[in-house]
């Protein structure tokens, strides 16, 4: 067997293997004889047809035996022979098969590149010291108060953080062809709609327009949508509000007593602030932790030559791609707007792609430099934390996991995990 490479780019390959023509005799000379010996053919007794009559009746059968022994063969024999570990098979041609002939296919496919590793033990990172200030612990406590808090009827104007229920519709008095962006957004008009009076308030305005005014009173609003809008259709669009005030219910937050702290475990407001101390802390830790991590990451990014498998870049692009689309579609973004960064979505995702692949051949590479492996333990921990998160049984999980044949991706994205953190156990933290 005869095997040549042509290099079509430094990841991609094409193999052109051929079988000489007395191998190929020697393959149909036994697919003949395995058919023969039980083959059915009229006037003889099964196994006893002449060879000659078992070709011409089973002439296409045959042939598709010869090809699916001669196939899987070559192409293993020329990876071993070539040193070859495709990630990728794109292509596959072949020559006729004919018997008396020799016998050649071609097969297109990506490999893994070829690249040097930058030093990554003791990279340098700037020496953080995470800090949990009164003011970080104070800012908790409220924001614990206030995911308590209720809101009550009250008989006096509108205030900063009150609830207000509104009609409203609005009018583009300049720009009257914007009114239908309006429309696809849902903020043209509604009735009975409850809105919290605070910087955030999602419609431009609101919050200073009706501060002041009580139940009863009509406002007259005028929007301006931030050039940074999520629809660009409504980006510096002045919208005309006609506003009605029909409630006004006041922030109550809850008393810090002994049913309060109860749901918490705690006895006193002092060992409640204490947890979230804890909390803040261990939270302060990790984000530091992260940090370290992505600017080693970063590190070797930057300081790593490389040529990339372009169908892991593509595969992994759509994967990019889908959950970008899966994220901002869960946070409300409309199809329309998804339409109209298209373009930049694909931007974005192509470059954290290649980034990905990147990042994954040089884990995978450090991996194997530091001989870090993920044992079965640890993959059978690692499903178990994947089911609860899906909130799925773990062998429901598992077997899924093996009928897509993508054990062996968790157990590689567990390995690249454990080459992260040891990369920052051996950072030099510097001052």
């Amino acid at each position: 067997m005869q095997v040549q490479v042509e290099e079509i780019s430094p990841c991609r390959k094409k193999l052109h293997i051929e079988f000489p023509a007395d191998f190929v005799a020697q393959e149909f000379g036994a697919v003949v004889k395995q058919i023969a010996a039980h083959a059915r053919v009229q006037g003889f007794r099964p196994g006893k047809a002449p060879p000659r009559l078992v070709r011409t009746k089973f002439a296409r059968q045959i042939q598709e035996e010869v090809r699916d022994r001669l196939l899987p063969q070559g192409y293993r024999n020329a990876l071993e022979q070539e040193g070859l570990r495709p990630v990728a098979i794109l292509d596959l041609k072949e020559d006729p098969l004919k018997e008396g002939e020799g016998f050649a296919f071609h097969v297109m496919c990506d490999v893994p590149p070829v690249f040097e590793l930058p030093t990554y033990k003791g990279v340098k990172v700037k020496k953080e010291t995470p800090e949990v200030t009164e003011e970080n612990l104070d800012a908790v406590f409220n924001q614990l108060l206030d995911a308590e808090a209720t809101y009550e009827d009250v008989e006096r104007p509108v205030q900063d953080q009150d609830m207000v229920e509104v009609n409203y519709s609005g009018r583009c008095e300049k720009e009257p062809d914007k009114e239908q962006a309006l429309a696809d957004v849902g903020v043209d008009k509604a009735e009975g709609a409850w809105l919290l009076v605070d910087a955030n308030t999602y419609l431009p305005g609101f919050r200073d327009a009706l501060v002041g005014h009580s139940v009863g009173e009509k406002v007259q609003v005028v929007s301006l949508y931030p050039e940074d809008f999520a629809r660009e259709s409504l980006r510096g669009v002045e919208v005309v509000y006609e506003v009605e005030i029909l409630a006004v219910r006041e922030k109550k937050l809850p008393e810090v007593n002994e049913a309060f702290l109860q749901r918490f475990r705690v006895e006193s407001e002092e060992e409640l602030r204490l947890l979230l101390r804890e909390d803040l802390e261990r939270r302060a830790a990790d984000q530091d932790r992260r940090r370290i991590e992505q600017e080693i990451l970063g590190h070797l990014l930057n300081q790593t030559e490389l040529d990339l498998p372009e169908s892991e870049v593509q595969d992994e692009t759509r994967e990019t791609i889908y959950r970008m689309v899966r994220d901002v579609t869960k946070r409300g973004v409309s199809e329309e707007v998804l339409k109209e960064q298209k373009e930049k979505l694909f931007e974005s995702a192509s470059r954290t792609a290649a980034d990905q692949v990147k990042l994954r051949y040089i884990l995978s590479r450090i991996a194997d430099e530091e001989k870090i492996e993920v044992d079965d333990t640890e993959l059978n921990q690692e499903i178990r934390v994947m089911a609860m998160r899906q909130q799925v049984q773990p062998e429901q999980l598992r077997g899924y996991l093996k009928e897509k044949n993508l054990m062996e991706n968790v157990r590689q994205d567990l390995r690249n995990r454990k080459t992260a953190v040891f990369l920052v156990e051996q950072a030099d933290l510097v001052e």
